[in-house]
């Protein structure tokens, strides 16, 4: 029996699919431990594993003032606040570095299985021979694509993009060696350890097939992985009623994301929605979107939180951040879907909806525009090849199983 960390740092949908993946390799004997941010120390713990807390200073600069600007201002301010998040986040990450060792030491795990963002893993593995294998939850990051640059680097050619990309994680994890095992790896050693390191890409191969280029031998694109949920909810009479009453809805939810400007945000989309008269479910969740005092209740309805797993099935498109679990999430139950992309790996999310053909390339939460929404919403609800491709990837999705194949990545 090996002892397997699952270690994760982000929002929800960066965590739940450790989890889904922690209960295959559970179920196959293994010991499985969970390490995530303190807010989503629920969602290890509801489902039997043991949890370690990277804390909740990061989660919490995310979700800040700042945080918010950063995500979806726009102009100077954007630019002010991402260079005070990054002042911050440095402070933050000296202590998510010191937290993330002594889990490790603690635990001494055989093998861990890591998020981007965790930075102590590698030079871990490297002084203790332990295995170090990466889990993305998303394409485009250290592993070439010929057609999309890596993620934050559109500016670039994809290949110059990628080294950029692979020089930039080098730097970080190279900072992380500096402050806990100064003096027993070299940044060359780090370099050739990030290019050797198993990689799982949890993404669909019926959304992403595996590129032909990349080696199987150190790379798998394992489908996607969702953690076992209670379906033990029921909605409100409100809610209940609501859904009977129109055959066809739209679902806007975008998560744990929040915005700049929320209100005007969330007032611009209600506009639209009653101007094509469109039946929609708006979930309020992460702060970025909210109820208004005024709008046609008959035509829309609002929820502070539904899980996806329930309410997918009952709507016709959703319209959400384009986070890799809420993509996948939407396309496995068939939705017509669309982003409006936040953050990071969002924008290639947006690109995989559309080069799939389940639903229009979506506008930034920082550019959008009432006259081009508007078409791009009409076009989601009305273009009924959206709807009938999504349903093609739900039925790929729904019969892909990929749990030997990646068992045996992980632990042959």
């Amino acid at each position: 029996m090996k002892k397997i960390l699952l270690i994760s740092l982000g929002s929800r949908g960066d965590c739940e699919p450790f989890v889904g993946i922690g209960e295959m390799l559970r179920a196959k004997g293994e010991k499985v431990v969970c390490s995530f941010p303190e807010q989503y120390r629920s969602i290890a713990e509801e489902n039997g594993f043991e949890f370690h807390s990277l804390g909740s200073e990061f989660l919490n600069l995310i979700n800040s003032e700042d945080g918010k600007v950063a995500l979806s201002g726009k102009g100077f301010a954007k630019f002010i606040a991402t260079i005070k998040i990054g002042k911050d986040s440095m402070k933050i990450q000296n202590e998510l570095l010191r937290r993330q060792l002594a889990i490790m030491e603690e635990l001494k795990p055989d093998i861990i299985i890591r998020h981007s963002k965790v930075l102590a893993a590698l030079p871990y593995s490297l002084v203790n021979g332990a295995k170090s294998i990466f889990l993305a939850l998303q394409p485009g990051l250290f592993h070439e694509l010929e057609d999309i640059p890596s993620i934050g680097f559109d500016f670039l050619p994809p290949k110059w993009s990628y080294k950029l990309m692979r020089f930039a994680v080098t730097k970080s994890i190279s900072m992380a060696v500096n402050q806990c095992f100064k003096g027993k790896i070299s940044k060359k050693q780090i370099k050739s350890a990030l290019l050797e390191e198993p990689a799982i890409y949890g993404v669909s191969a019926a959304l992403f097939p595996q590129p032909a280029n990349w080696d199987k031998a150190k790379t798998l694109v394992a489908g996607f992985w969702d953690r076992e949920k209670a379906s033990n909810y029921t909605p409100d009479a409100q809610l209940a009623a609501f859904i009977q009453q129109h055959p066809k809805i739209l679902l806007l939810t975008f998560g744990s994301m929040t915005n700049s400007n929320p209100r005007a945000t969330s007032e611009l989309f209600i506009d639209i929605l009653q101007e094509l008269g469109i039946p929609a479910i708006i979930n309020t969740s992460g702060g970025g979107l909210i109820e208004p005092e005024s709008y046609n209740t008959e035509l829309i309805t609002f929820t502070q939180s539904i899980p996806y797993d329930w309410v997918f099935p009952q709507v016709y498109a959703t319209i959400h951040h384009g986070g890799a679990g809420t993509v996948h999430s939407s396309l496995r139950a068939g939705c017509a879907t669309m982003a409006i992309p936040h953050i990071a790996d969002q924008p290639l999310m947006n690109r995989l909806i559309n080069k799939n053909g389940t639903g229009p390339l979506g506008p930034a939460i920082g550019k959008l525009n009432k006259q081009q929404l508007k078409q791009q919403i009409e076009d989601l609800f009305t273009n009924v090849g959206y709807k009938a491709q999504a349903q093609n990837i739900a039925a790929k999705m729904n019969a892909e199983n990929f749990s030997e194949e990646l068992y045996e990545f992980v632990v042959g």
